[in-house]
């Protein structure tokens, strides 16, 4: 953790700074898949190819501009850029709330924002810190993206009814504002901390390198090469999933605010069960096993998934439901996990002909069996306090009853 009192400045300057950000993008990413799925699923292959015609145009300008200006002056002309569009969006979603080339142009415009703000963000942090400094804080700057993440779904969720996508986008523009705000201290912060640490930085510089240095990188380094077929790989199977669940939200929900409060539950629920595998799980196996085998792990988990939903359909989205439900149910109390799950959940369920009593009953079991197992097993702990048993002791009785549920649950689902 921090060490002194200027450094812990800036690391709640930085921690604020991607938690904001990143809430600015999760508050319109909702609205932009809901515009999406409005199109129709047809609509997001051509969509998807202007994105990559927009972004081959775009890195080579963004390249351009990172050689030639200052850090001083790029980091807030980006984010101001952004913000001022934003409140341009906004307005034309007040202006002309049904035109379809408006949400055409929001979804390539998002995107685009979303591959830029990030990379710009994790630049900036490289340059303000030290390698030695980054190992002990990047972990907790991080932590104020994941939450931003969880924050920015929430406040979508809650106010897409209210608002709409105009309201949406301008809330969003408020909080790049603020993440400008931010920018504006660790410049301010940076520069104070003297002429030594500041030629050091060189923030008053640009960073220089020519237009196509990335390209020319990529062709050079064999391990970032294989990260990018990484993220290509991975963002071909998103693509193929976003399709289809496109396709699911538009028969689903028949208004735009409804869709933008299922996306937002969605995003709320990828990057809370996220933030809780990075915690409980990917860290200490990858500390364990070593990063290499915890990607080929993931790898193969990926491809089964896959693969079963491919071979059956609805055993295998029942089971994806059945592990996500005992999760759920493991860490929060039974009723809070019915009102986060059932709308994400109930949509999915049926767009492919499951009957929403029998999911219902799944759903219960599902929640029954988690609420007795650790950490949290709410229903163990009530047992013990009133009951002044160990936990030790009840498991070894409860267990015979949880393998009894769990049975039923399979001849159920």
């Amino acid at each position: 953790m921090a060490r002194e009192a200027g450094e812990r400045r800036r690391l709640i300057l930085s921690f604020a700074y991607f938690g904001l950000l990143l809430a600015s993008y999760y508050l319109v990413r909702p609205v932009r898949d809901a515009l999406a799925a409005g199109l129709g699923p047809d609509a997001i292959k051509y969509l998807a190819t202007a994105v990559f015609v927009t972004m081959a145009f775009a890195v080579p300008v963004f390249g351009w501009l990172v050689s030639r200006v200052p850090r001083t002056r790029l980091l807030p002309g980006i984010y101001g850029f952004f913000a001022l569009n934003l409140v341009a969006f906004s307005v034309a979603f007040h202006v002309a709330p049904c035109d379809h080339w408006i949400a055409r142009a929001f979804y390539v415009w998002t995107t685009v924002f979303s591959l830029f703000v990030v990379s710009v963000f994790w630049s900036f942090m490289a340059d303000l810190w030290t390698e030695e400094q980054g190992r002990r804080l990047f972990g907790v700057i991080a932590a104020g993206g994941s939450l931003g993440g969880l924050l920015g779904p929430l406040a979508a969720r809650a106010l897409a009814a209210d608002l709409g996508e105009s309201g949406l986008a301008l809330v969003a523009a408020l909080l790049l504002a603020a993440a400008l705000v931010v920018v504006f201290a660790l410049l301010r912060d940076a520069g104070a901390r003297g002429a030594t640490d500041t030629a050091r930085l060189g923030f008053d510089e640009p960073v220089g390198g020519e237009l196509l240095a990335g390209l020319t990188g990529l062709a050079r380094s064999p391990y970032v090469a294989g990260i990018a077929t990484l993220v290509a790989c991975g963002s071909l199977l998103g693509m193929l999933v976003y399709i289809e669940l496109a396709r699911a939200a538009a028969t689903g929900f028949a208004s735009g605010a409804a869709r933008t409060a299922f996306y937002a539950q969605r995003d709320l629920w990828v990057n809370g069960i996220a933030f809780g595998l990075q915690l409980l799980a990917i860290g200490p196996l990858a500390q364990r096993l070593g990063v290499r085998s915890v990607l080929c792990a993931a790898a193969v988990v990926v491809a089964f998934a896959f693969g079963g939903l491919a071979a059956l359909p609805l055993a295998g989205t029942l089971v994806g439901v059945n592990v996500l439900l005992l999760m759920l149910g493991t860490f929060l109390h039974g009723i809070a996990a019915v009102i986060f799950i059932v709308p994400l959940a109930l949509p999915i369920v049926q767009k492919i002909g499951y009957d929403p009593v029998h999911f219902g009953i799944i759903l219960a079991l599902n929640i029954a069996i988690g609420q007795q197992i650790p950490p949290a097993a709410a229903v163990l702990m009530t047992v013990s306090s009133i009951s002044g048993c160990r936990l030790r002791d009840i498991m070894r009785y409860n267990q015979w009853y949880m393998l009894c549920m769990f049975i039923m649950l399979q001849v159920v689902t």
